[in-house]
């Protein structure tokens, strides 16, 4: 019998500190289930009474989550939406349930009242597409994305502005957090987000993505988190491959670690860090902490400017790291930095194509040269006019 995985949040408090939530509240409405396979539409101009069609969309994302069936995309049009979601129901390894911005980024989800997460998944065979999930409304909110369940992929989200008040406690925070190692789940996936301005100075336990399962963090682009760790591993965190992403101006970078164990204790281990751009981080670039394995790989990552570049245990080296300033087409303080690789780039064709995603964080194909570059972007030439 499948567990019943309800919501983690209680409070605003991270389940490890925590009971776990009741299920969500139902919202009301007389729309009959939506078939496998079937689109629901949802839009700022719908209405909850809707059989969530394209002439006749919703006008929740939580309503289309509740009558979502396995194989079921959730079509979500451009508009604003003060809403916190749960989505609990499963898809399946053949027919997921998926749920899509219609235009990248273009469907911001900004509750003006939320305290645990903004989007809670607890459902297995399920992935979150495309969306701006927005916490600048929500002071109080304390995680952006919260995936737990099997199979479970956070993909092209722009997540934003969490806990941006009150963060200096015990309590736990992230942009985006992986946490089925509390329910052992497995094969959880953030891939081509952008994460950033989570937490504030001094948030001792907020990080940019977090993960504590196994799975993947790949493509990402985490940024200007004042609060602790860009990317970090901890709790059941094993099996992990992180690769090309791009991650600047945290405290720390990346961190590979496990403790505080929900199922057993054991080592964070075979971990896989590859191709990652880990640049102007205040305190440490790459670090383990915490109880680790001796199968961790670190190589070709481009890893300069933090407070300290590595600090490593069980004796593990990296290998073929490049040592200099990443060469961003734009990184000045003050101006809106554009973490795309300029052509004198050393990261460019420095990668290595074990773990290397097949495309960036824009879909670009990679590699474009003889190797995969660096980072979560891919160089390619300005186009030439026809």
């Amino acid at each position: 019998m499948r567990r019943n995985r309800q919501g983690v949040f209680a409070g605003g408090t991270l389940v490890r500190f925590a009971s776990l939530l009741s299920a969500a509240m139902l919202v009301g409405g007389t729309a009959a289930p939506a078939l496998s396979g079937e689109r629901l539409r949802v839009s700022m101009s719908g209405s909850d009474v809707n059989e969530g069609t394209a002439d006749a969309p919703l006008r929740t994302i939580q309503r289309a989550a509740e009558l979502a069936q396995p194989g079921t995309t959730v079509q979500v049009a451009p508009g604003v939406y003060d809403e916190a979601i749960h989505s609990y129901i499963d898809g399946t390894v053949d027919a997921p349930i998926r749920f899509v911005s219609d235009r990248q980024k273009a469907a911001v989800i900004r509750p003006s009242a939320a305290g645990g997460a903004i989007w809670e998944n607890s459902a297995d065979h399920v992935i979150i597409e495309g969306f701006d999930i927005d916490g600048s409304n929500s002071p109080a909110v304390r995680v952006g994305i919260a995936a737990h369940g099997n199979h479970v992929r956070i993909s092209g989200n722009k997540v934003h502005h969490i806990l941006q008040e009150g963060a200096n406690d015990s309590k736990g925070g992230a942009g985006i957090v992986l946490n089925g190692g509390y329910f052992g789940d497995v094969d959880e996936h953030a891939v081509g987000n952008e994460v950033h301005h989570i937490g504030t100075a001094g948030s001792n336990r907020v990080h940019g993505i977090y993960h504590q399962s196994t799975g993947s963090i790949v493509n990402n682009l985490v940024h200007s988190n004042p609060g602790l760790i860009g990317i970090v591993l901890w709790h059941d965190a094993k099996d992990i491959t992180i690769a090309n992403n791009t991650v600047c101006g945290n405290a720390v970078g990346i961190s590979v670690g496990s403790g505080d164990w929900y199922q057993a204790r054991a080592p964070a281990d075979n971990v896989t860090v590859v191709n990652n751009l880990v640049y102007d981080n205040a305190s440490v670039g790459i670090q383990e902490h915490g109880l680790t394995g001796t199968r961790n790989v670190y190589r070709n990552n481009l890893v300069y400017g933090n407070g300290a570049n590595w600090s490593l245990q069980n004796g593990l080296t990296h290998h073929g790291t490049i040592s200099a300033n990443p060469g961003f087409v734009r990184y000045a303080a003050g101006h809106r930095r554009d973490y795309r690789l300029s052509p004198n780039s050393p990261a460019i064709d420095a990668g290595t194509a074990a773990g290397a995603p097949a495309e960036d964080i824009d879909g670009v194909r990679r590699p474009y040269g003889t190797a995969p570059d660096i980072g979560a972007y891919e160089w390619r030439p300005p186009r030439t006019p026809d």
